[in-house]
């Protein structure tokens, strides 16, 4: 690039850009940078990394997002995924009988008389009349015939003298 008199060329700052010919120094396009002055080309950054502010170098993810390759930034995880160290560029779904943890960088069991299935956001408590009895439930089990379950839903219990429940039913 050439000064504003035309009497010298001038190398391009760190962060921006000229091609052979060019007579401006361009920002580099997003999810690349020119981390070095005189650049004749950007370079993307890679997976799980995006460009700092004046895009002179990339930067690693934090864990609980990801960026593609050549992103412009890192995103969060989507619902049910996590990533659990810096640089990720994908996140993953959780496995069956746990869920994320609220900032996306770890899978938490779920408790006994909760439930998850693979890539829920979150563990639920087992529906009425039924249970689950050990941390990690990816689904609850119905109460048999007679029973019902605990207000915790961690187990069943035989219904009282006078009262009656279907298979997977609330006592009555």
């Amino acid at each position: 690039m050439s000064n504003s008199d035309n009497t010298a060329c001038e190398q391009c700052e760190a962060g921006r850009f000229a091609a052979a010919g060019d007579g401006f120094c361009a920002l580099c396009e997003q999810g690349a940078i020119a981390a070095a002055a005189g650049t004749a080309k950007c370079t993307p950054c890679a997976a799980g990394s995006s460009p700092n502010l004046d895009y002179t170098a990339c930067v690693s993810c934090e864990p609980g997002t990801f960026a593609a390759a050549g992103s412009s930034f890192c995103e969060s995880c989507g619902p049910g995924t996590i990533a659990a160290a810096a640089g990720a560029s994908t996140c993953t779904p959780c496995a069956a009988g746990s869920a994320p943890n609220s900032d996306q960088t770890a899978c938490v069991t779920c408790p006994a008389g909760e439930f998850a299935a693979s890539g829920d956001r979150s563990c639920s408590i087992c529906d009425p009349g039924t249970y689950s009895a050990e941390a990690g439930a990816a689904t609850c089990k119905p109460c048999a015939a007679g029973s019902a379950p605990t207000s915790a839903r961690t187990a069943c219990e035989t219904c009282e003298v006078g009262t009656f429940a279907a298979e997977g039913d609330e006592v009555r």
